[in-house]
């Protein structure tokens, strides 16, 4: 399913099609230079040829779509829009159209940010850790009720039949998403990595089924650790992410012992052992004296093996 949002639907969201901006007030042109991006925004900006293409359209046609803006305060923040406005900000223009919304909080701001941003990709377009962020993130704002539900509808049209009053559990979001119920619950769990940790599953350097079992290690100073050693070129396979999430789990885990566990549960290789052959005494006695010693006997035999297999070669 591709979930990537058309310009006429997101125009449906925001109801410019009908001159009406439900619970969005009226556009408005705002200095982009008073702009300030959300705090600790999770989702990578465009680059190369989708930056590119964003300028050209900017240039040609303008920002046909108003970014979204909170107003806290005296601060306006980013909750839509980060990527036109940089295409803005390259193309060396002063303002930018949007639209304010007030009254918010943290949590309702956060959850903007995360749908709007789901509505506009494609789930394969997302990174690991953008992924698991929006989907905890809606997850979150489904558990709960009233103001936050109303806020999901309003920037839910574009979903599957918009968002019901109901209770929500994991394989509702799945559905809505067009996801497996294992599928959003994973990344649940990614989401509970550090940022550290979770980047380096973005580039694929921490393997998502490690970082999966990493992450049911909830504690901060110990992933912290885990992370410090990734980077000091210890290694960490499914094996040893098991073993420290179940050491964990059994409260055997901490800060000063998981460097040991991680550099001392390596596979040791098996040991080769020689092999030895046993000469019965009667073939000993009928060739050798018995006053031969050991390395005598030794150095026999092994000449008259090598004579035996050069003249079977």
């Amino acid at each position: 399913m591709n979930n990537k949002i058309e310009l006429d639907d997101f125009n449906t969201m925001l109801n410019f099609a009908t001159g009406q901006v439900k619970a969005y007030g009226e556009p408005e042109k705002i200095e982009i230079e008073l702009l300030k991006p959300f705090p600790n925004h999770k989702f990578k900006l465009y680059t190369g040829k989708r930056l590119e293409d964003m300028i050209e359209s900017i240039e040609q046609y303008g920002v046909i779509v108003p970014i979204v803006v909170w107003k806290n305060e005296n601060d306006f923040i980013i909750l839509s829009g980060h990527n036109r406005v940089e295409a803005c900000k390259k193309l060396g223009l002063d303002e930018i159209p949007c639209v304010i919304k007030e009254d918010l909080t943290m949590e309702e701001a956060t959850l903007i940010v995360t749908e709007t941003n789901f509505m506009q990709r494609s789930f394969s377009d997302l990174s690991h850790s953008e992924r698991a962020y929006t989907l905890e993130q809606h997850y979150k704002a489904l558990k709960c009720q009233g103001k936050r539900n109303d806020l999901l509808q309003e920037i839910g049209n574009l979903m599957k039949n918009g968002t019901e009053k109901s209770e929500y559990n994991i394989e509702k979001v799945g559905n809505e998403y067009s996801l497996s119920k294992n599928t959003v619950a994973r990344y649940m769990r990614l989401a509970k990595l550090n940022e550290d940790l979770l980047y380096k599953v973005d580039d694929e350097t921490l393997p998502i089924r490690v970082g999966y079992n990493i992450s049911f290690i909830e504690d901060e100073k110990i992933q912290s650790r885990i992370n410090s050693l990734l980077n000091e070129g210890v290694s960490i396979n499914i094996e040893k992410a098991e073993k420290l999430k179940n050491l964990y789990k059994d409260y055997k885990l901490n800060v000063d012992n998981v460097e040991y566990y991680l550099k001392n549960n390596e596979e040791k290789p098996k040991r080769t052992r020689a092999k030895y052959i046993k000469i019965s005494n009667d073939i000993t006695s009928k060739y050798f004296d018995k006053n031969c010693k050991q390395q005598e006997i030794e150095d026999v035999i092994e000449k008259a093996l090598e004579m035996y297999f050069t003249s079977q070669n």
